[in-house]
């Protein structure tokens, strides 16, 4: 790996799934998965660069028109007085160098809080249409979850709502996003550098004879046990890099996040590599900590819980994790190498750009 050796063999999970989750098979959000860098960009129906925006009578010229989980809409692109509605839009304007006038905690996404910090993003508790109209936005951004959405007619009234399709891809979210500030440019190049990474690990593994075998993903939650589906971004990275995976997490017609009985437990891990998200309301326990599983020489690792969100950090982190488990020292990502991997994930964008 890049990184030098962790000091920490094991990470503590990192977001909390709360209430405001929506849908039971998408504790966090309505997914997200990685598209091949080929993959056409449907979401954009006018071009946009990365050049400063104007204003007045010009801006009103060079409208655009995005289509997100609700509807087309029309908007003059601004990288400034955004909004933010949750961490994972936070993150997605963050790598594109915009810094939002307030990122709201919505997920209470633990494992983004370092780069938040880092970024001296202004964070603040998810308030009402009131709470977002004081800070005077310009556009408001948000992942399209389900409370997001119901709120969506109040907050028109505060300014343009723009709020990408929660089961489309993380990239297709962030060039959402990018067209949205006029950082189309950037967008494609943190993309690029996802995919050039995914490429760089394929062919890694593949060369020490690691490439192929069967994953699986095993993560707490509560006392429950669940699994993520094939088009969460682990998922989809995971089976971008050669993996299978078992039946019932590999069920193209099933849930995002799906629940494993624990009689099924020692069938689940019984694959040549597991990781297993240990769920911070679960006291940071993993699945390994439950006496019927045994996964002996297994390749192993507890990760972050970012591993189920759909952006670009989440990708370097599960990509980063892979690597370690089966080529570098098994020790996989924790909250202290965050900034790290962001720095790290900043620097590929830029050469990509």
């Amino acid at each position: 790996m890049s990184r030098p050796h962790r000091s920490v063999a094991v990470a503590a999970l990192l977001a909390v799934f709360v209430a405001a989750c929506g849908d039971s098979d998408s504790p966090d959000q309505d997914a997200a998965t990685p598209v091949s860098a080929d993959a056409p960009d449907t979401t954009v129906t006018a071009s946009t660069t990365d050049a400063p925006v104007p204003s007045g009578a010009e801006q009103a010229a060079n409208q655009i028109t995005v289509v997100d989980a609700v509807d087309e809409v029309s908007l003059t692109p601004t990288d400034t007085g955004i909004y933010a509605l949750d961490e994972s839009a936070g993150v997605g304007l963050l790598t594109l160098g915009v810094e939002p006038v307030a990122i709201a905690r919505f997920y209470q996404d633990v494992a983004v809080a370092p780069v938040l910090e880092l970024t001296g993003s202004n964070t603040v508790e998810p308030g009402g249409v009131e709470a977002v109209a004081a800070t005077e936005p310009e556009l408001i951004i948000g992942v399209g979850h389900p409370s997001h959405i119901e709120a969506r007619p109040e907050l028109e009234g505060v300014t343009t709502v723009v709020t990408p399709d929660g089961a489309s891809s993380w990239a297709d979210q962030l060039r959402v996003y990018g067209a949205a500030t006029g950082r189309t440019e950037r967008a494609e190049a943190v993309i690029a550098a996802v995919e050039a990474r995914i490429e760089t690990l394929r062919s890694d593994l593949k060369s020490a004879g690691a490439a192929g075998g069967e994953a699986s993903i095993i993560q707490t939650f509560g006392t429950d046990y669940y699994t993520y589906g094939p088009d969460t971004l682990a998922g989809e990275l995971l089976q971008a890099l050669g993996f299978t995976r078992s039946e019932i997490q590999s069920d193209p017609d099933g849930m995002r996040f799906i629940q494993v009985s624990p009689e099924l437990l020692g069938q689940e891990t019984d694959a040549d590599v597991v990781f297993a998200p240990a769920g911070s309301d679960s006291d940071g326990l993993s699945v390994f900590d439950n006496p019927a599983v045994n996964v002996g020489d297994t390749p192993a690792g507890v990760v972050l819980e970012v591993w189920f969100q759909p952006h670009a950090l989440a990708a370097w982190v599960i990509l980063d994790d892979i690597e370690a488990v089966l080529l570098g020292d098994g020790q996989t990502t924790t909250l202290d190498d965050v900034p790290q991997v962001w720095e790290e994930l900043l620097a590929a964008a830029d050469a990509e750009q």
